[in-house]
């Protein structure tokens, strides 16, 4: 790795970090399934707490901008072969008054 790339990956800045946990999670929510959808939200969230060490900051998101692209595929595709809505995913009929 040459210098200068080197210093521009050392170079990351909050907004550039928070600009990827955004866009992790907006592709996330790309997956057609639930499941899917839910788990892509969830290893998100947990490799950003697991991950805050500073030393690691670099090729933490390095790391986070090749997930990235995998989890854009990956959605795009889920939404190619959607599966049906789940249990989860159907609107539930509106509760009748009562007790």
């Amino acid at each position: 790795m040459s210098s200068a790339a080197a210093s521009a990956a050392t170079a990351v800045s909050r907004a550039d970090i928070l600009h990827l946990y955004r866009s992790l999670l907006s592709a996330g929510r790309g997956f057609a399934d639930y499941n899917f959808r839910a788990h892509a939200l969830r290893r998100t969230a947990e490799e950003f707490r697991v991950k805050r060490d500073a030393a690691s900051v670099p090729e933490a998101y390095a790391w986070g901008l090749t997930q990235l692209g995998v989890i854009r595929r990956q959605a795009a595709i889920s939404r190619m072969y959607a599966p049906p809505p789940t249990v989860l995913e159907r609107a539930a009929p509106p509760a009748a008054g009562g007790s």
